[in-house]
């Protein structure tokens, strides 16, 4: 399949030399390989994030460029393509260190302002990155930043009418779904879910689940409570569930009350009998996995449950 960027990656080439080897990983997205040491010298490739290279030499003096003082190095990429990267954009690679420092460059890539192409590149990184990789604690981090990363580009190239869009949505379709009413493109809750199931015995899974419970749903409720409150059930209820004392809890507690907080008055029209049956049963699921868990916070929203309870489940 065709690419649908301007970015070049590239994989290891083991030489079959007896000398000593050297190697660098790529830390940007799009970095410029020269025909010699100078921003101003013709461009040979684009090498994408975490790209591998074979070091073959490095320029006598250093370089300013972007504020950024460093080296020229000359690599070489497995094409046979050589060329002159600008050492900011690199940093050493030992493939014996190779899953901390795919941790290492994943975790300072997102601490940077990123774009479209950028997310969509550090996708691809990611993706060959967790096949590469052993360690779980390391593996289930990866993963859970290539659903993120993946979720960003999308989110982002459909704000920004990104012009390869279509393309890099018909690549990563195993991965996402449609939405019916909003018409947008969105990575599931199923894929985080999945995630959490994976890796529930490391504390990693409490932001799996998260993820997963503010991932987009399909349908709208339009304001009919037992509709809301499944929902809720389903989605931060779970979460709930799961993690009683988790990190996210008072997010959780703020989430579920700001999309109850509209019912504490009358219905307008009594419900009919399946209607308050399943009003009945989600409630009071709700509420059980409200009073489990272990945060003060939880009186004022049982509270809350309860005002609903009295409005919307008594006979008139």
């Amino acid at each position: 399949m065709k690419k649908i960027w301007m970015i070049i990656g590239v994989l290891v080439i083991v030489s079959t030399s007896a000398s000593a080897e050297s190697w660098q990983i790529v830390i940007g997205s799009g970095v410029r390989l020269r025909q010699t040491p100078s921003a101003k010298a013709q461009e040979v490739a684009r090498l994408a994030f975490g790209s591998i290279v074979e070091e073959r030499g490095k320029s006598e003096t250093q370089e300013t460029i972007g504020g950024k003082q460093n080296y020229w190095y000359q690599v070489s990429l497995e094409d046979g393509k050589a060329g002159w990267a600008f050492g900011a954009f690199l940093q050493p690679f030992q493939a014996e260190q190779k899953e901390t420092l795919y941790r290492d460059i994943t975790r300072a890539r997102l601490q940077q302002p990123l774009g479209v192409a950028e997310f969509i590149d550090l996708t691809h990184f990611l993706t060959r990155a967790v096949g590469e990789v052993a360690m779980p604690d390391i593996k289930a981090e990866l993963e859970l930043d290539r659903l993120m990363a993946l979720r960003q580009s999308v989110e982002m190239g459909q704000q920004q009418s990104f012009p390869q869009l279509d393309a890099w949505i018909a690549e990563q379709k195993a991965t996402l779904e449609f939405h019916q009413l909003g018409a947008f493109w969105f990575v599931p809750a199923i894929h985080f879910w999945r995630l959490q199931e994976a890796y529930s015995a490391l504390p990693i899974a409490d932001e799996m689940a998260w993820q997963a419970a503010n991932s987009p749903t399909q349908g709208e409720c339009e304001g009919f409570l037992p509709c809301h409150i499944s929902r809720l059930n389903q989605t931060v209820g779970r979460y709930l569930e799961l993690y009683p004392a988790g990190q996210h809890v008072l997010d959780a507690f703020a989430a579920i009350h700001q999309e109850l907080s509209t019912f504490t008055t009358p219905p307008g029209e009594q419900y009919d009998r399946a209607s308050y049956l399943s009003l009945q049963n989600a409630l009071n699921r709700l509420r059980k996995i409200v009073e489990q868990t272990r945060d003060s916070g939880k009186d004022a929203l049982l509270t809350l449950l309860a005002q609903i309870k009295e409005q919307h489940l008594t006979h008139k």
